[in-house]
């Protein structure tokens, strides 16, 4: 019999479950690339996170951004299951202050930059 969803989803973490199995040492830096089981969602827990400077979350499932601390400096999505750069609270854009590139190159298709559709030749670091 294949798995229910909520079967399968008992191989995939929110942000907030995978924190609390994978202490990090610096309040300021969070780095749960490759997490397995994956983390797929960026659940309300990671807006809490008021000291946290640097995120790497690439080598994931995430599919969507959201809930992006207002101080958060350095993200880094690559590698994971990202369909638009936008979402219900922003999106990319709710971490407007980064001071480092959103990263987000990989193995996804990224289908809409703040709902426009992205040009393929136009992917990669800022330059």
């Amino acid at each position: 019999m294949p798995p229910t969803n909520t079967q399968s989803k008992k191989h995939h973490l929110t942000f907030s479950a995978a924190l609390k199995l994978t202490p990090q040492q610096d309040p300021k830096r969070a780095d749960l690339t490759g997490h397995v089981p994956p983390v797929d969602t960026l659940d309300p827990g990671l807006k809490d996170l008021k000291a946290l400077r640097q995120l790497s979350l690439s080598t994931n499932a995430i599919s969507s951004i959201q809930n992006i601390p207002e101080n958060l400096q350095i993200l880094s999505l690559g590698r994971n299951a990202i369909k638009r750069l936008e979402g219900p609270d922003g999106g990319v854009a709710a971490a407007a202050g980064l001071e480092e590139y959103v990263g987000v190159g990989g193995v996804h298709e990224v289908g809409k930059v703040g709902g426009e559709r992205s040009d393929p030749s136009t992917r990669g670091p800022p330059r």
